[in-house]
């Protein structure tokens, strides 16, 4: 429950920094809309990309279902944040969700912060969340209950989690993740 409550917070975190911000900002790793849909109802003109089209059609679907004005505030793109090109730098970029932790290698995020550079202006601000480096430590080798949240028809689900390797030098790690529905719900 406290990990659904800091992603529901990271909203709010959001807007009440864009709402300082003058001009269009840009987020990475838009997905399906989760962030750029709240801040574009809440009048922030916002571009967003993402790698993956079956995110994009996701966020498409929802955006259809939004009133023109949303709509007009929102801009989205296929492509990945290692080698977008905009042409064109924004005053904020967001990197929610730790979609920056997607890129494994030292190289690699090098690449990405460098392109981000590229992207922003001069005074511009650039928020990254970030999976902290002891986190493997949460996940043991066997499958352990670390979530339980409230779904459909107010349905109990439990998340189990298990690490599937680790690799310290490299600061990368498995998870595979188990949903369960709870049996003799009160």
């Amino acid at each position: 429950e406290r990990r659904i409550k800091e992603i529901e917070n990271d909203k709010e975190f959001y807007l009440n920094i864009t709402k300082k911000i003058n001009g269009p900002i840009l987020e990475i790793g838009v997905g399906t809309l989760r962030i750029a849909l709240f801040l574009a109802k809440h009048g922030i003109n916002i571009w967003g990309i993402d790698a993956s089209s079956a995110m994009l059609r996701m966020a498409k679907k929802k955006l259809r279902m939004c009133p023109r004005i949303v709509k007009k505030r929102l801009k989205i793109i296929k492509a990945d944040m290692l080698n977008f090109d905009l042409k064109r730098k924004f005053p904020l970029i967001i990197v929610p969700s730790r979609v920056f932790n997607h890129v494994s290698t030292f190289r690699g995020q090098k690449g990405v912060l460098l392109n981000f550079k590229k992207h922003l202006r001069n005074d511009g601000i650039l928020i990254l969340d970030l999976l902290p480096v002891n986190t493997y430590l949460k996940y043991p080798k066997t499958p352990k209950c670390v979530e339980r949240f409230n779904h459909k028809n107010n349905n109990l689900i439990h998340c189990f989690a298990r690490r599937t390797f680790l690799n310290r030098k490299r600061q990368t790690f498995g998870i595979e993740l188990d949903f369960k529905k709870a049996i003799n719900q009160k």
